[in-house]
């Protein structure tokens, strides 16, 4: 460069460049490859990859040498920018796998935590039931209640009723799910549980349709009830030994309960192919204990309106929204 030596131009670095030099003087072997930072005649530094190949003469000794240098500068700066990302995405990877150690760890707490809390719900549900088989069985105690028919009736419709309280909780228990009530199977249970409390004249078949139903235990304690209650009644007073179903309907006695969920309101039809309901009788109005009951359960508990139809027996139709009020 301009007739100037080594040590004239990188005055700071020519001890290095000779010394690579020497080498391959005294040994008569080319060196290739060697990357180094070099400054500029403007005093920028750049890096250069250098092949120095020995020049012989005609005795075969070495007699000067042949230098190339290119510089790599833009690809030393690429090469140092993929290590540097390289490192910054294996601390990443470190700061993830600390992360995902926390999150599993604290998913196994929530685990532990969830299992803690179906435990003791699944304790509260049995020990309910529990509380409410004991109140069936003082009801079932002489004495309870006046040794009357009356009386009998009364004492028998009282046990029902905490029977349909008590099935809920053991649904929950059952099925280990506490924040709703499973009705096809509840309302299942508790039609034969109903059947099986009366002795009836004749059979009486009952079919229950509520697939994919599950109301919340507010919501699913009133509508056994209304059930049980509406059950009851047919059972008792739909099927007198005068009235010849399968002649008049003509079908053997059946009692249908449906719950069906559409367009955002839940739909309960209990009905019965009965006799039906006396001439000027009025269900809503009724002194009957039950019906006052249903009547309760359905305006201030489900929010529900009210139907009644007289056709081919006796239908309630009661329905309630599906989100709560």
């Amino acid at each position: 460069m301009d007739g100037k030596s080594a040590y004239e131009l990188f005055r700071d670095h020519a001890g290095t460049y000779y010394q690579d030099d020497l080498e391959v003087i005294s040994s008569g072997r080319p060196k290739s490859g060697i990357i180094q930072q070099m400054p500029t005649a403007t005093g920028k530094k750049i890096w250069v990859r250098t092949e120095k190949i020995p020049l012989s003469d005609s005795n075969g000794d070495v007699s000067g040498l042949l230098v190339f240098s290119v510089d790599i500068t833009k690809i030393k700066q690429a090469e140092d920018a993929l290590i540097q990302r390289s490192r910054d995405v294996h601390a990443v990877n470190e700061e993830l796998l600390v992360t995902g150690d926390e999150l599993r760890c604290n998913e196994l707490k929530l685990m532990q935590s969830l299992e803690e809390k179906e435990a003791l719900l699944s304790e509260v549900h049995h020990r309910v039931k529990n509380n409410l088989a004991a109140f069936i069985s003082l009801l079932a105690l002489d004495g309870t209640y006046e040794d009357s028919a009356e009386g009998k009736r009364l004492k028998k419709d009282l046990q029902n009723r905490a029977r349909s309280m008590a099935l809920i909780h053991e649904t929950l228990y059952k099925t280990r799910s506490f924040a709703n009530v499973d009705m096809g199977l509840y309302l299942l249970e508790l039609s034969g549980q109903v059947t099986g409390a009366y002795q009836t004249s004749r059979a009486i078949q009952i079919i229950v349709e509520a697939v994919d139903i599950h109301l919340d235990l507010a919501r699913a304690t009133p509508t056994g009830l209304i059930v049980n209650e509406l059950i009851t009644n047919a059972i008792k007073y739909a099927f007198p030994a005068s009235f010849e179903c399968e002649k008049i309907r003509p079908e053997s006695p059946t009692i249908r309960i449906v719950l069906t969920l559409t367009n955002g309101s839940y739909l309960l039809t209990v009905e019965d192919n009965g006799i039906g309901l006396p001439a000027g009788y009025h269900p809503l109005t009724a002194k009957s204990l039950g019906l006052k009951l249903v009547n309760f359960l359905a305006r201030h508990q489900l929010r529900a309106e009210i139907g009644i139809s007289r056709e081919k027996g006796t239908r309630f139709s009661i329905r309630f929204p599906e989100q709560k009020i």
